[in-house]
Protein backbone atom coordinates (compact mmCIF):
# COMPACT_ATOMS: atom_id res chain seq x y z
CA UNK A 1 0.00 0.00 0.00
CA UNK A 2 1.46 3.38 -0.95
CA UNK A 3 0.16 6.86 -1.54
CA UNK A 4 1.38 9.21 -4.26
CA UNK A 5 3.88 10.90 -1.92
CA UNK A 6 6.07 7.80 -1.64
CA UNK A 7 8.38 5.39 -3.30
CA UNK A 8 9.29 2.74 -0.75
CA UNK A 9 11.64 -0.21 -1.13
CA UNK A 10 12.74 -2.89 1.34
CA UNK A 11 15.44 -5.17 -0.06
CA UNK A 12 17.19 -8.04 1.71
CA UNK A 13 20.95 -7.50 1.64
CA UNK A 14 22.11 -10.11 4.13
CA UNK A 15 21.01 -12.62 6.71
CA UNK A 16 18.04 -10.84 8.28
CA UNK A 17 19.29 -7.41 7.16
CA UNK A 18 17.01 -5.28 5.02
CA UNK A 19 17.88 -2.00 3.33
CA UNK A 20 14.91 0.36 3.41
CA UNK A 21 14.77 3.34 1.06
CA UNK A 22 11.99 5.92 1.11
CA UNK A 23 11.64 8.73 -1.42
CA UNK A 24 9.14 11.17 0.06
CA UNK A 25 7.69 13.71 -2.36
CA UNK A 26 7.26 16.86 -0.29
CA UNK A 27 8.09 20.54 -1.03
CA UNK A 28 9.83 21.17 2.31
CA UNK A 29 9.72 24.96 2.22
CA UNK A 30 11.63 26.50 5.13
CA UNK A 31 9.67 29.76 5.13
CA UNK A 32 12.56 31.89 3.86
CA UNK A 33 11.82 31.60 0.13
CA UNK A 34 9.85 33.95 -2.07
CA UNK A 35 7.69 33.49 -5.16
CA UNK A 36 8.60 35.07 -8.51
CA UNK A 37 6.36 37.98 -7.48
CA UNK A 38 8.30 38.48 -4.24
CA UNK A 39 5.66 37.06 -1.91
CA UNK A 40 6.94 34.95 0.99
CA UNK A 41 6.46 31.18 0.78
CA UNK A 42 4.96 29.84 4.01
CA UNK A 43 6.86 27.11 5.89
CA UNK A 44 5.78 23.61 4.89
CA UNK A 45 8.23 20.86 5.87
CA UNK A 46 8.45 17.37 7.31
CA UNK A 47 8.67 17.17 11.08
CA UNK A 48 8.72 13.42 11.74
CA UNK A 49 9.43 10.19 9.84
CA UNK A 50 8.74 6.81 11.51
CA UNK A 51 9.83 3.34 10.38
CA UNK A 52 7.89 0.34 11.70
CA UNK A 53 8.14 -3.43 11.25
CA UNK A 54 4.83 -5.31 11.49
CA UNK A 55 3.21 -2.15 12.92
CA UNK A 56 5.78 -1.95 15.76
CA UNK A 57 7.68 1.37 15.64
CA UNK A 58 11.40 0.80 15.16
CA UNK A 59 12.73 4.33 14.83
CA UNK A 60 11.57 7.91 14.58
CA UNK A 61 13.48 10.72 12.92
CA UNK A 62 12.61 14.28 13.92
CA UNK A 63 13.34 16.65 11.05
CA UNK A 64 13.16 20.40 10.72
CA UNK A 65 12.92 23.15 8.17
CA UNK A 66 16.40 22.36 6.79
CA UNK A 67 15.39 19.05 5.16
CA UNK A 68 15.66 19.00 1.37
CA UNK A 69 12.68 18.87 -0.95
CA UNK A 70 11.76 15.31 -1.93
CA UNK A 71 14.24 13.64 0.44
CA UNK A 72 15.58 10.14 -0.13
CA UNK A 73 16.02 8.49 3.27
CA UNK A 74 17.51 5.07 3.97
CA UNK A 75 18.14 2.66 6.82
CA UNK A 76 19.47 -0.85 7.37
CA UNK A 77 17.25 -2.78 9.75
CA UNK A 78 16.74 -6.33 11.04
CA UNK A 79 13.66 -7.78 9.35
CA UNK A 80 13.25 -11.17 7.77
CA UNK A 81 11.31 -12.29 4.73
CA UNK A 82 7.55 -11.81 5.04
CA UNK A 83 7.76 -8.92 7.50
CA UNK A 84 5.85 -5.73 6.70
CA UNK A 85 7.96 -2.55 6.72
CA UNK A 86 6.16 0.78 6.80
CA UNK A 87 7.31 4.39 6.71
CA UNK A 88 5.05 7.24 7.80
CA UNK A 89 5.59 11.00 7.84
CA UNK A 90 3.93 14.08 9.28
CA UNK A 91 4.63 17.73 8.57
CA UNK A 92 4.21 21.08 10.28
CA UNK A 93 0.72 21.51 8.75
CA UNK A 94 -0.48 18.18 10.24
CA UNK A 95 -0.50 16.52 6.82
CA UNK A 96 0.74 12.94 6.70
CA UNK A 97 1.52 10.01 4.44
CA UNK A 98 2.30 6.34 4.82
CA UNK A 99 3.57 3.47 2.69
CA UNK A 100 4.08 -0.22 3.42
CA UNK A 101 5.91 -3.06 1.66
CA UNK A 102 6.45 -6.71 2.48
CA UNK A 103 10.01 -7.99 2.54
CA UNK A 104 10.42 -10.62 -0.17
Amino acid sequence: MADNTFRLQAKRIGDGIVQVKALIRHPNHNGLGRTAEGEPIAPHHLTEVTVAVNDQPLLTVHTGSGIAANPLLGWKINAGEGNRVSVAWTDNLDESGRAEVTVA
